[in-house]
C-alpha cells in the first residue's frame, strides 16, 4: 500500500509537472524565439546603418580633401590664369591651324577666362605665325598700338623657347631688345624657356604688369601666340582671386561644398571674411554665417594645436576641413558642407521593436485565453510555431 500510495503521488507530479511544461512551452517558447528573430534582425539591420554611414562619412571627407587640394593648387590669381590659360591652349591647339582666327581666339578667351581677368583693361596683342614669322591679329580685345614691337619681342620669345642653339650673340641681341620692351629688369631667356603660360613681373612704359605669353602648336610646330600684359594691381589682388575660386568651388561642387577665407588671428581685425557670394546672400546663412565660420575656426585650431591636421569636424550640424592658406596668403580656408541626412542617427529601436513584439503576444494570449481558458498556446499551435522557426 504506501509503495502505491508513492507511485500515485509520483504519477500525480509528473503529470503536473507535464501539465505545466506544456503550459510553458506555449507561453514562452513562441515567445522568446520572436523576441530573439526581431532583436538579430532589428541589431543587423542597426550595424548596415553604421556601416553606410561611416562608407558615407569616408566618401565626405575624401571630396573634402579633394576640393582643398583644388584650391590650394588654384589659390592666387596667377594661378588661376595659368589653369584658364592651359585649358584653352588645349582646345586652341586641337583646332589646328586650319581653323585658327581672331574671331576663334576672342571666343575662347571669353569661354574660359572668367571676368576680371582678361579685358580691354588689359593690354593683349595676338599672332598668327607664318614661316615662323608673326601677323598681328585684328578684333575688340586686341591692341592695336605698339603692335611692330610686340611682333618682334614674340619673335624673340619663341627663339628662346623654341631653339636651344642660339649663339651667344643673338642672345645678347635678344636680351638687349626684349629688356628695351619690358624693363631693364626682365630676364629675357628665363622668360622664354621657363616662364611660358605663367604671369611674370614686368615693367611696360613705366607701369607694373605681370606678362602672359603662350605659343599654340600643331604637329610640334608654333602657329599662333598670345601676349597679355596684366595691370599689377589685378594680379596682386589677393581679395578677388580668393572670392573667385570661393564662388566657383560652391557651384562647380553643385553647392554640395563651400569654401570660405577666414583672416589669421593676428590680422581677424584687418581682413573681411571670403565666403561664396551666393552663400551670403542665402536666408538661412545671411545672420549666422559668420559665428558659425569663426566656431570652426577656433575648433580647428584647436585640433591641430593637438597635432590633428586637416581633420575632418563637425559642429551645428556641419562638416568641415581646416588648413592654412600659404605663406604670402594671410587667410586659413575651411571646406564645410550642412551635415547629410545620410549621416543622421537612423537607429532601428530594439527597445520599440521588442516592446511591439511582447504586445503583439499579449494580444494572441489574451485570445487564446478568451477561446479556451487557458493562458498561453495550445501545445499543437506552439510546436507548429516552433517547427517554422527551425525551417
Amino acid at each position: 500500500m504506501p509503495i502505491k500510495n508513492e507511485r500515485k503521488i509520483l504519477n500525480k507530479g509528473s503529470e503536473k509537472l507535464q501539465t505545466f511544461y506544456r503550459y510553458a512551452f506555449g507561453l514562452l517558447s513562441p515567445v522568446l524565439l520572436s523576441l530573439a528573430m526581431v532583436y538579430a534582425a532589428l541589431a543587423f539591420y542597426d550595424y548596415l546603418q553604421r556601416h553606410e554611414q561611416s562608407n558615407n562619412l569616408e566618401m565626405i571627407k575624401e571630396r573634402a580633401e579633394l576640393t582643398l587640394a583644388s584650391v590650394h593648387s588654384t589659390l592666387t590669381f596667377a594661378s588661376q590664369f595659368t589653369h584658364y590659360g592651359t585649358i584653352m591652349a588645349g582646345e586652341i591647339e586641337s583646332c589646328g591651324p586650319a581653323s585658327f582666327s581672331a574671331d576663334l581666339l576672342q571666343n575662347k578667351i571669353y569661354k574660359h577666362f572668367p571676368e576680371g581677368f582678361i579685358d580691354k583693361q588689359c593690354k593683349t596683342w595676338a599672332f598668327s605665325l607664318r614661316n615662323g614669322r608673326p601677323a598681328a591679329l585684328f578684333g575688340q580685345l586686341f591692341e592695336n598700338s605698339n603692335r611692330r614691337a610686340f611682333e618682334m619681342l614674340t619673335v624673340k620669345l619663341l627663339e628662346f623657347a623654341n631653339n636651344p642653339d642660339l649663339t651667344l650673340s643673338q642672345i645678347n641681341n635678344s636680351e638687349k631688345f626684349v629688356k628695351s620692351v619690358l624693363g631693364e629688369h626682365a630676364a629675357p631667356m628665363q622668360l622664354g624657356r621657363n616662364r611660358e603660360g605663367e604671369l611674370t613681373p614686368v615693367i611696360f612704359q613705366g607701369g607694373n604688369y605681370f606678362i602672359y605669353w603662350r605659343q599654340y602648336r600643331h604637329d610640334d610646330k608654333p602657329f599662333a601666340a598670345l601676349v597679355s600684359l596684366i595691370p599689377a594691381e589685378r594680379a596682386a589682388d589677393i581679395r578677388f582671386a580668393l572670392s573667385h575660386i570661393a564662388d566657383k568651388t560652391f557651384k562647380d561642387s553643385k553647392r554640395r561644398f563651400a569654401v570660405a577665407f577666414m583672416p589669421v588671428k593676428e590680422l581677424a581685425d584687418k581682413l573681411p571674411v571670403i565666403v561664396p557670394a551666393q552663400l551670403a546672400n542665402a536666408t538661412e546663412y545671411r545672420d549666422s554665417l559668420t559665428g558659425l565660420l569663426a566656431k570652426m575656426q577656433k575648433q580647428a585650431q584647436a585640433s591641430q594645436a593637438n597635432g590633428s591636421l586637416k581633420q575632418l569636424n563637425e559642429i551645428d550640424e556641419h562638416l568641415f576641413v581646416h588648413d592654412m592658406a600659404a605663406l604670402d596668403v594671410p587667410y586659413d580656408i575651411i571646406v564645410f558642407s550642412r551635415k547629410p541626412s545620410t549621416l543622421r542617427p537612423r537607429e532601428a529601436g530594439i527597445l520599440t521593436g521588442m516592446s511591439c513584439t511582447l504586445a503583439i503576444w499579449l494580444m494572441i494570449f489574451l485570445y487564446f485565453y478568451h477561446k479556451t481558458g487557458r493562458a498561453g498556446l495550445p501545445l499543437a499551435v506552439a510546436f507548429g510555431f516552433f517547427s517554422c522557426f527551425l525551417e
